[in-house]
């Protein structure tokens, strides 16, 4: 066996019928002979003293004690021997009854697995009791009051740090601890064992509470205040923030708009579709799914788009000479933004004037009333008040100035390819109007009929 370099190498199997080399032999702690890897096992080389570990307890049926078997002694003075020294049939019945939780009214069988002991009352109950008001916990017992003993404070700290440790805030404890804890209601200091609020009895608990309760009216949550009245909290709610309109959208659950579609929309399974700017389920989130009608096209009445098509036709025009092709159009689009600005604020300045003059004629109409009404029907020409800024014709109303220039001048200036920017503004509210006669009925209706701001 072995090499030259390790002529101890390697060992052969003690079956007779193998004998095989093995380098890596086993050793049988029974018989201590050697043996291969097929042949390792008790039954596989029949070893004579295979029982030599094994454990055999026989229940003594007296005392229900388990009793250990010898292998190399007699059953018989092993059980004689159990007789005269450790059976006691008195133990037969503790130890066959089944213990059970002490709850009254629990069936539960104890055991390994399922038992806990209570710290305060030091008894073993089932997983179910096995907290204090479960089981009617009494508590820690009490220390007998005739007991006497004196006690001593013991310095904290060390000489190198005299401030090091406090001690337990609990009178029953007292306990120097070098880590305290400082409870955030009460602001005192407490061991690891009377951290907890339960336990030191902290007079203000429900500090950090928080106790929402939801609104029969407008399903909101309101949240009550620990120092003050729930009916003062409750009354301030319904008469400044309860909108009972809210309650159906707050308790209607939302679903997915796709017909045929009952996913109910939650936060985890909403995606709003980026260009028809819906929310749906996950299984319609992409367009096609949903039957998305696309991103939503530019309104065609924006009176500046007809200005930005034609600055971008102007752009996209072939020039002569490349170089200048960029400052030519910048210059025309810039121009056309101010020709426009320009009208729009002339138009501004005439539609203001145009309301001034027509509220003043009103004004010295209703004062003057009937003789008013006849030197004006006599007059004439005064009746001609408004007038045309571009033809200078005057008009007896601003209806019939409005009617002229969109017959007239807006038609001429579609032939000439300019665009108009006609937009009234309220000197009240700052808000425009496309028809002057809007804006005077807007005057008229929401500003009692005055035009100053």
């Amino acid at each position: 066996m072995g090499t030259p370099e390790f002529p101890n190498l390697g060992k052969h199997c003690s079956v007779e019928d193998c004998k095989l080399i093995d380098f890596l032999p086993f050793t049988c702690d029974s018989c201590h002979q050697v043996f291969c890897l097929e042949h390792r096992s008790y039954g596989k080389h029949h070893c004579p003293n295979a029982n030599k570990h094994d454990v055999t307890v026989v229940i003594c049926p007296l005392c229900a004690k388990g009793v250990r078997l010898i292998p190399d002694e007699d059953p018989n003075i092993t059980w004689e021997s159990h007789f005269n020294t450790a059976c006691d049939p008195s133990n037969y019945e503790k130890a066959t009854k089944k213990r059970k939780c002490p709850v009254r009214g629990c069936r539960e069988i104890l055991t390994f697995s399922n038992t806990i002991r209570c710290r305060d009352c030091i008894l073993e109950h089932c997983l179910k009791h096995r907290f204090g008001p479960d089981h009617n916990c009494p508590g820690p017992k009490k220390p007998d009051p005739g007991f006497q003993f004196m006690v001593i404070r013991i310095p904290m700290g060390t000489p190198e740090f005299p401030n090091l440790g406090k001690h337990c805030s609990v009178e029953d404890c007292k306990l120097i601890d070098f880590l305290p804890f400082t409870c955030d209601s009460c602001h005192q200091v407490f061991c690891l064992e009377h951290r907890s609020y339960g336990k030191h009895h902290c007079p203000n608990a429900n500090k950090h509470d928080v106790t929402v309760v939801i609104c029969p009216l407008c399903a909101k949550g309101v949240r009550l205040i620990p120092d003050e009245d729930p009916n003062i909290t409750w009354e301030s709610h319904v008469n400044t923030e309860c909108d009972p309109s809210n309650y159906e959208k707050a308790t209607k659950k939302r679903k997915c708009p796709v017909r045929g579609c009952r996913e109910i929309l939650t936060f985890s399974n909403t995606i709003r579709c980026r260009d028809c700017i819906l929310e749906h389920c996950l299984k319609h989130r992409f367009g096609p799914d949903h039957n998305c009608p696309g991103p939503k096209k530019p309104d065609p009445g924006f009176q500046f788009m007809g200005l930005l098509n034609r600055g971008r036709n102007e752009d996209s025009r072939p020039t002569s000479s490349s170089k200048w092709s960029t400052p030519t159009s910048s210059s025309k689009w810039s121009t056309s933004l101010l020709n426009a600005a320009s009208s729009f604020r002339a138009t501004a300045e005439a539609g203001i004037a145009k309301l001034t003059s027509e509220f003043s004629q009103k004004a010295q109409m209703t004062g003057n009333g009937a003789a008013g009404q006849s030197s004006s029907s006599t007059s004439g020409g005064g009746n001609l008040v408004e007038q045309c800024p571009q033809c200078k014709v005057r008009f007896s109303s601003v209806t019939a100035l409005v009617e002229h220039v969109e017959k007239v001048h807006e038609r001429d200036s579609d032939r000439r390819g300019v665009m108009k920017v006609t937009i009234d503004v309220c000197p009240k509210c700052n808000r425009g109007f496309r028809d002057p006669v809007s804006l005077v009925e807007h005057v008229e209706r929401d500003h009692a009929g005055t035009s100053k701001a």
